[in-house]
């Protein structure tokens, strides 16, 4: 990794990445980097993330935490918006309803 960001910054933007599953766009406007440097250090993360898993296969690694939580947030999303739906779905029947008696 070169030494021009820290650790702290470079992680922080795998984890944007990863887990939180912004675009490498977004994320390369935001905060002023290259697209191709988001995509190394995601790289070299995974690699870090695959050799410790040699290391030691029973224990699972950061990047398998960040795809963990990734699935969660999507699945809370997906909870979320039929939620909505749902409430709206009601809200628009009741209004409908009331519509009718006068």
């Amino acid at each position: 990794m070169s030494s021009k960001y820290e650790p702290e910054f470079k992680h922080k933007i795998v984890k944007l990445h990863l887990e939180e599953g912004r675009s490498l766009r977004s994320i390369a406007t935001e905060y002023g980097i290259s697209k191709a440097s988001i995509t190394n250090w995601c790289n070299e993360f995974n690699e870090e993330c695959e050799a410790q898993s040699k290391n030691d296969p029973d224990t699972k690694t950061e990047a398998d935490y960040m795809k963990e939580n990734r699935r969660l947030l999507i699945t809370a999303g997906l909870l979320l918006r039929q939620d909505i739906m749902r409430h709206e779905k009601c809200y628009y029947t009741v209004k409908a309803f009331d519509s009718l008696s006068v």
